[in-house]
């Protein structure tokens, strides 16, 4: 509680200090008081930008990239890939189905309000294992994996077990 003053100053008001606020007087006539809502506006704070799933995307999965940023008024969010001018996506969250290695690459989350904007980036690395085997008689064999990876053949009496390992 504040006494002896009629004003009260925020010297460097921050956005910490909105909330329910509350004046009041008291004389020999009696006791009034006045309720008010403090909203501190200000720009949007450094996104932080997650990928789902988290861990290793394959080509052909489905990943999708969220980004938030505390703001007030909320947040506005345009998603770009790096080296791209038109934006991949003006949602909050932003998904790549059947994703591809094309797709792979950076990605910028801007958020922005009328008081002004932050980014953040995120990278989207694509993983593929796949295997091409010649005809039967061949046995010559081609394999390609990103994270590059070791091989390894297994032959059997009627066929060659083909194994991709990746770190």
């Amino acid at each position: 509680m504040i006494s002896g003053g009629s004003q009260f100053v925020f010297s460097s008001i921050q956005s910490t200090d909105s909330g329910d606020y509350f004046c009041q007087v008291e004389n020999q006539l009696g006791l009034k008081r006045s309720d008010f809502k403090l909203e501190v506006k200000y720009a949007p704070r450094t996104p932080t930008v997650s990928l789902d799933p988290p861990t290793e995307i394959l080509e052909g999965s489905s990943v999708t990239l969220t980004c938030s940023s505390d703001a007030n008024p909320a947040a506005n969010y345009t998603w770009f890939k790096e080296n791209k001018d038109s934006p991949k996506s003006k949602e909050q969250m932003f998904a790549i189905s059947n994703i591809t290695a094309e797709d792979e690459g950076l990605y910028i989350c801007v958020a922005q309000n009328k008081l002004g904007q932050q980014n953040s980036t995120v990278q989207v690395s694509v993983g593929s294992g796949q295997f091409i085997m010649s005809s039967t008689g061949n046995k010559s064999c081609r394999a390609a994996a990103s994270p590059e990876g070791s091989t390894e053949t297994e032959e059997t009496s009627n066929r060659t077990i083909l194994k991709i390992t990746t770190d």
